[in-house]
């Protein structure tokens, strides 16, 4: 999986700025041509970065909606009061909103040094970004690679509003494109924006803390 990855993606040298940025390699999932991300700094605004900022533990939160930011903010105040664990206690939370979304998400996880646990990802964003072979559609999908190429244990969920169906349209493609870069079913891997959310987000940060939980079937890394 890690050899498939690589010859997806480049890691790229850390570094606190990026200028003049070319942001790893993509695969086009249509066409099969990979074409290098093309980005400059100035392009790209800064993630919102809050919680516990000297966390060795990274909680990263990306969505193009940023009303749904508001929801995560209502699942945090949840699970302290449902569980009595305190999410902005325990880890950084580094939030990706709004139209540039995954790019933003993008830089930040190529230029980071922070030890990213676990990631909740909109599915679907409609981002359009250059590369040297020209536009090419960015989903959460690719956002989840560019994750697990660097951060192999890190635990990835997809929060959608669409309907979690092979039927449905609007992910059918998003579903055969997970297989194909993964081998792992993407619906197991995703919830609803209508669902408990913070029962699956704790579900998450149980098994990052204590390796599975006890109450969940704890699900197969990705790598």
């Amino acid at each position: 999986m890690r050899d498939r990855l690589r010859s997806l993606f480049t890691t790229k040298k850390k570094s606190p700025t990026l200028s003049k940025t070319e942001l790893g390699v993509i695969k086009d999932f249509y066409t099969e041509t990979p074409a290098q991300v093309i980005l400059s700094d100035n392009d790209i605004p800064a993630p919102i970065i809050y919680g516990n900022l000297n966390s060795m533990k990274t909680l990263l939160l990306m969505d193009d909606q940023e009303i749904v930011f508001y929801l995560y903010n209502n699942d945090f105040n949840n699970i302290k009061k449902r569980y009595e664990y305190d999410i902005l206690e325990h880890f950084k939370v580094v939030k990706c909103e709004g139209p540039d979304a995954g790019i933003i998400a993008s830089k930040y996880i190529n230029a980071c040094e922070d030890d990213i646990v676990v990631a909740l990802l909109d599915l679907t964003l409609g981002n359009v970004i250059r590369t040297s072979k020209g536009p090419i559609l960015y989903d959460g999908i690719d956002i989840a690679l560019e994750i697990i190429n660097k951060y192999t244990k890190c635990k990835i969920g997809f929060c959608t509003a669409h309907m979690l169906s092979e039927d449905n349209p609007s992910i059918s493609e998003l579903i055969a494109k997970f297989k194909h870069y993964t081998g792992h079913k993407l619906l197991d891997y995703t919830f609803s924006k209508n669902e408990d959310r913070p029962k699956e987000l704790y579900r998450m940060i149980r098994e990052v803390e204590d390796g599975d939980y006890e109450d969940y079937e704890s699900r197969p890394d990705l790598v």
